[in-house]
Formats: structure tokens, C-alpha cells, sequence
């Protein structure tokens, strides 16, 4: 039998601006020297390691062969009497549709599904234009997302529905009756005792669960959520102290590790949220069903269990196990807020849940403030469109009120925890790393923070919320602007270290394992250590599976990030197109020595050229644009009112001119 050449690789072939890149076990090498003229981005192709790694340099390889065609969705163009598909990215320019095909093509253009027959394309497909938002899809397949799980995949996302239908839902976890709380006695033992033996137990041959299904238990998301990762459940001490439990689904209970889903889910890193769509980190039938913790359905979880002071809103103790819940309500930001705001709840448990919940919130909440944590508010747009359309016929900004606070707490509550309880057991996870921002930037900030603080003193993220405190909304706005730019990029790291931002020196990301990879390998390492197989062997093992996944987890991240604006950048242009002429307010958000931002009410970002010529000059201490006389005649913050002049598409620009009301 003919052995394999261990120097021959299967993996992708990538087309990124100059450079081709071949990836390959989560590897990637350079392709030196000039392709054939028959590679597309995305191919998977056999190449031979011709050079190893040296001094930090990628490895190189030369491409033997096209294994396979990954990219089947092209735009079709009608030239004369022929039709071409135009590829994306590659060393092929055009390709030409077979003669058969010719007569199903109708039109000047539109977007087909094809396969190779020898040098010509076949048409499998075509697609109306409401079907298939080509821009969109041309981003996906750029930074090589899959809109579309292989077979192997579907075939375990199947095995494991029709486990889950069979088994679990007629005997949840496999329980004994016996062993079923008692429900009478269930709250008043929240009530008094915080620890965890008092709780009663579900056991099988593989595990044990604490059973919480009696503990009422909320979740509070968007609207449009259907990937509900967590849900809190919370109660009151005689002594006014707090338990506050948050349950986080135990996603590592299906995806088991090395499995072709948990491969997928890695490669992924994370789910990608797009006006339209949604681009799951795991297959529809675990991240919106199996995993997500819908109301009234049993759910295995993951629980953060917190006794907190009701003075200081510190944590006392924590314990985290794995447990099985039954969440009662299907919160709403918007209408949870409504209900504390206008004391009216559906029922008594769910008002004592949301009033402690509140109580607590303003605890943690001045607790944070005391500490430094420095509070950035963001801004997130929501896009209206009708149906069958692509192109958006509304944005607006994403509303936020203290239900969405309140959340964002208690998970960065919960993440913190999990950070120290993983570190005092000597547990090996990923950090959620925000260093100091950099020397310049620090220099930067001394500028800015002027009188706030002792010149000899550092820069602590104190220094910059109580800064931020003090300002009125409009000069919040400028300063946010000027500070936000000079802050370090958080990022995953193997070894433990602070998050600047939010003056803490613990922090990991737990609370999402449906939609982040960190979150899952976290909630692994926990399951092994409380399953007592974390030895010393393991714990060298899983040090070098972070170290790895650590770095896939931050670049996954940052392409997701350029994803999500690369797609928001395509609707707000199409939105703006219908609007040329247009006359809209807004805040001056940057300026460059060409050019102001302003970003409009509706969150929308216009370009107002400078003259080519101008005596000015930027500013960036004060975020202004001054004339030779040190007068500011632009800054970050100003309100102006812009006309809409044109639409740039290739630049991804919208530009405007100031008029005067």
C-alpha cells in the first residue's frame, strides 16, 4: 500500500490582498511563487511544505492540486452571446457558462449556483433577487464563513435531536423520582442556607446535578433572541444579603470535544449577528432548541452561584456545579424594564425575581463606579426592512435601558467569579485580556484628563470613569470619542492577567458558550475538574489547547467584528441612496486633515470633505480641527446638519456638506 507523504497537506487556498495563504490544521503557511489560472479563494487543494517556519516567519508551500470547489455561488454577467460568472477572488478572471445552460439564464445579470464540467460552468440554480443579497454573500465568502454545514455535521446534529427526543425529554437526565426536590420545602431553604449541600441532587451513572427546576428562573434577551445562553434566578436572605444564581447552558453536555461539530464551532470561534441573518457558531437545532434555555422545557446548565453583601456588593462565596433548570418566564429588555418601571407583573414571582433583581443592579452597580469601571456606552443600530427586501427602509439605534444593565452585570459579575473560583483551583481557562492602553495613548490621555489627577499618579480606569462622570452628555460624547480610539483591543489569552476597562484583575468570558468558543472550552475544563480528571497530565494538556485556542478565538472575534460592519456598512448605503438630498442633524464623531465624520441621529456615519486646499490642522488632544491661529473651527461633539450629496460604493463612503438651518 502506498504510504502518504507526511510534508503533503489538505486545506484552503486563501486569496488575501497580495498574499496567498494556505490553511491547513488550523496552520497557516505561505504559497510562494505564481498559481495557475485556475484557483478561486476558497478551493481546497493538496500543497507540499517546501520550507519550514524560521524566525517567526509562516512556513511555505507549493500547491499540487484542486481537491475540491468550494465556491458555488457566483454573480452571472451576460456579455454578447455568452455568459461569464466573475469569481470573487483568485487567479481566474472569468468563467464561461456551458452552451446548455445558456437558454435558463433570463436577463443582463443575476446570481447562480454552478459546478465545474471540465473548463465551463454548469448552471444549477438561479436565483430571484430576493433570494440571495450577492453583496452579503461576497462578504461571507471573503473571509471564508459557510452559510451551510457539511454532511458530517447535519448527520450529528441529527443523531443527537432524535438522543434528546428519544431519551431525555421522557426522563430528563435519567432521573429517579425519589430524588425530585421537594417543592414546599425548596424556597425556604434558598431562603436560609447558602450551602450547596442543602440542594438537592440528581444523579446518573455519568453525573450529578443540582436540581434548580423549582428555583424560578427567568431569561432576559432582545426580542429577536432565539440563542438564550442565560438565565438568573434570585433571592433574599433574612439578613438582606443575596443569592444570585446564574445558569449558563451547558452547550459541552451535546458538543463533545474533537467531534466535527466542536471542530466547526472552533474554526467558527463565534456566531456572527447580521441584520438579516444569523451565522451560528453551532447548527440551528442545539444553539436555538436543544441548548437554549426556552421557557417551561427542562435544560442541563452550568450554575454560578453567588452569596453577595447587601451593602457593598462583594461576593461572599461562590460555588459553581452542574445543574438542571426549567426556566419560567421569556423575558424582554423592553418589557421587563416596563414592568419594574410601572410595578406590574404578570404574577408574584415574577415581581419579588425583578424587584430583587433591580435591588441588587443599583448594589453591583455603585459597587463598579467605586471601583473604576469605566462605563462606554455603545452604539448599536437596528435595520427595518420589508419582506422580500434587502434593502433597509429604516435604521435606528438599538434602544437600551437598565434591564440590558442589569444583565451585562450580573454576567460580568458571574465571569469574574468563575475567573478567581477557576484560579484558587488551580483550573487552567482562557482570560479575557484588556491591557493598558499603550505609551502613546497613555500620553494622550494625560492630555485629556488634564487637572483630574496627580501628574505623578498613573493612569488608572478610575481616573478616566470619574472623568467621564463629571460631563454633561454632549462633552460624555466628545470625550468617549477622543478616549475610546487610544484603549487597548481586548483579547483571549492562556495566561491570566486583569481587563483594564472594567478595573478588574479576574476575568474570563463564560456566560455565552452557544455563541463564543471560549465560553464552551471554560465550561470544559470546570466538568473535568468537578468530574476529579484533572490531574497534572490533563492540566498540561488543556494549557496547550488554550495557548492554541486563544489565538484562533481572537482573530475569529476580529473577523467577525470586520464581518458585522462590512454588512451594516452595505444597508446603511443602500438606505442612504434613496435619501440623496437629503437634509439630516447630527454630532461631529472624528476629523482627519481631509475630512469630518459626522455621525447623523440615526446612528448613520456621513464624510464632509475639507477643501483640498485649507490652512487647517487636526488636533488630536481636543478631537478638533484649528485654523493658524489655534482657533477651533470643527470638534468632535459639535451638532451639525448635513446634506446628503453622494453615495460612494466602492469606497463605502456617504458623503454630505454642512448647510446652515
Amino acid at each position: 500500500m502506498k504510504k502518504k507523504n507526511p510534508k503533503n497537506l489538505v486545506g484552503e487556498l486563501l486569496f488575501e490582498g497580495s498574499k496567498t495563504i494556505f490553511n491547513a490544521r488550523g496552520e497557516r503557511f505561505f504559497v510562494r511563487g505564481k498559481l495557475g489560472k485556475n484557483f478561486l479563494h476558497g478551493d481546497i487543494v493538496l500543497a507540499k511544505i517546501t520550507k519550514k517556519s524560521e524566525s517567526g516567519r509562516m512556513a511555505e508551500v507549493a500547491i499540487l492540486k484542486i481537491m475540491e470547489r468550494t465556491q458555488k455561488i457566483l454573480l452571472g454577467q451576460k456579455k454578447g452571446k455568452y455568459i461569464f460568472l466573475a469569481p470573487n477572488f483568485g487567479t481566474i478572471e472569468k468563467i464561461r457558462i456551458e452552451k446548455n445552460s445558456l437558454e435558463k439564464f433570463s436577463g443582463d445579470d443575476a446570481m447562480v449556483e454552478f459546478e465545474m464540467d471540465g473548463k465551463f460552468a454548469k448552471i444549477q440554480k438561479i436565483f430571484e433577487p430576493t433570494e440571495h443579497d450577492s453583496e452579503v454573500a461576497s462578504i461571507l465568502f471573503l473571509h471564508n464563513i459557510p452559510e451551510k454545514w457539511n454532511p458530517e455535521i447535519r448527520k450529528q446534529e441529527k443523531f443527537l435531536k432524535n438522543l434528546y427526543e428519544k431519551f431525555e425529554k421522557i426522563e430528563p437526565n435519567f432521573r429517579v423520582d425519589s430524588l425530585i426536590a421537594d417543592e414546599k420545602n425548596l424556597l425556604s431553604i434558598f431562603k436560609n442556607n447558602p450551602e450547596i449541600a442543602y440542594f438537592n441532587a440528581l444523579s446518573s451513572e455519568n453525573e450529578t446535578r443540582v436540581d434548580l427546576r423549582n428555583w424560578y428562573t427567568l431569561t432576559i434577551d432582545g426580542s429577536d433572541a432565539k440563542d438564550l445562553d442565560d438565565a438568573i434566578s434570585i433571592a433574599k436572605y433574612d439578613d438582606g444579603n443575596f443569592l444570585l444564581g446564574v445558569h449558563i447552558a451547558d452547550v459541552s453536555h451535546f458538543v463533545t470535544e474533537k467531534s466535527p461539530i466542536d471542530h466547526e464551532a472552533q474554526t467558527r470561534g463565534t456566531s456572527i449577528y447580521l441584520p438579516q441573518k444569523v451565522i451560528p457558531m453551532l447548527p440551528e437545532t442545539l444553539s436555538n432548541h436543544l441548548c437554549s434555555l426556552t421557557p417551561e422545557t427542562e435544560k442541563k446548565t452550568l450554575t454560578c452561584l453567588m452569596k453577595i453583601d447587601k451593602k457593598s456588593g462583594k461576593v461572599l462565596h461562590t460555588d459553581i456545579f452542574e445543574s438542571l433548570i426549567q426556566s419560567q418566564h421569556r423575558g424582554e429588555y423592553g418589557k421587563i424594564f416596563e414592568n419594574f418601571q410601572n410595578k406590574k407583573f404578570e404574577n408574584a414571582s415574577l415581581e419579588n425575581t425583578i424587584l430583587n433583581a433591580f435591588e441588587l443592579f443599583e448594589i453591583i452597580k455603585k459597587r463598579r463606579k467605586k471601583e473604576g469601571k469605566i462605563a462606554f456606552e455603545t452604539t448599536e443600530l437596528y435595520f427595518d426592512f420589508e419582506k422580500n427586501s434587502h434593502t433597509p427602509i429604516g435604521i435606528r439605534k438599538r434602544d437600551r435601558n437598565d434591564a440590558h444593565r442589569l444583565i451585562e452585570e450580573f454576567m460580568v459579575l458571574a465571569n469574574e467569579e468563575v475567573a478567581k473560583w477557576c484560579t484558587k483551583r488551580k483550573i487552567p481557562f482562557l482570560s479575557r485580556v484588556h491591557d493598558e492602553p499603550s505609551d502613546e495613548g497613555m500620553q494622550i490621555l494625560e492630555n485629556i484628563l488634564g487637572k483630574n489627577r496627580k501628574k505623578s499618579e498613573k493612569i488608572l480606569p478610575k481616573h478616566i470613569a470619574e472623568y467621564l462622570e463629571k460631563l454633561d452628555e454632549s462633552a460624555r460624547y466628545h470625550a468617549s470619542r477622543l478616549i475610546l480610539p487610544k484603549m487597548s483591543k481586548a483579547i483571549y489569552s492562556h495566561n491570566r492577567s486583569g481587563h483594564f476597562g472594567l478595573a478588574l484583575d479576574f476575568y474570563s468570558h463564560f456566560t455565552s458558550p452557544i455563541r463564543r468558543y471560549p465560553d464552551l472550552a471554560i465550561h470544559r475544563a470546570i466538568k473535568q475538574y468537578l468530574a476529579k480528571k484533572l490531574d497534572e497530565k490533563a492540566k498540561k494538556s488543556l494549557n496547550k489547547f488554550l495557548e492554541k485556542t486563544a489565538e484562533i478565538a481572537t482573530l475569529t472575534e476580529k473577523r467577525a467584528e470586520m464581518i458585522e460592519n462590512s454588512v451594516d456598512k452595505i444597508y446603511m448605503l443602500r438606505f442612504m441612496e434613496a435619501h440623496i438630498g437629503g437634509i439630516f442633524d447630527g454630532k461631529i464623531s472624528g476629523v482627519t486633515d481631509w475630512g469630518i465624520f459626522v455621525e447623523l441621529d440615526m446612528g448613520v456615519e456621513i464624510l464632509v470633505y475639507l477643501p483640498r486646499f485649507h490652512n487647517f490642522q487636526v488636533d488630536n488632544i481636543v478631537g478638533a480641527i484649528i485654523d493658524r491661529h489655534q482657533k477651533i473651527i470643527f470638534q468632535i461633539g459639535e451638532k451639525k446638519t448635513v446634506k446628503i450629496k453622494k453615495i460612494l460604493k466602492e469606497d463605502g463612503k456617504i458623503v454630505g456638506e454642512f448647510i446652515q438651518k
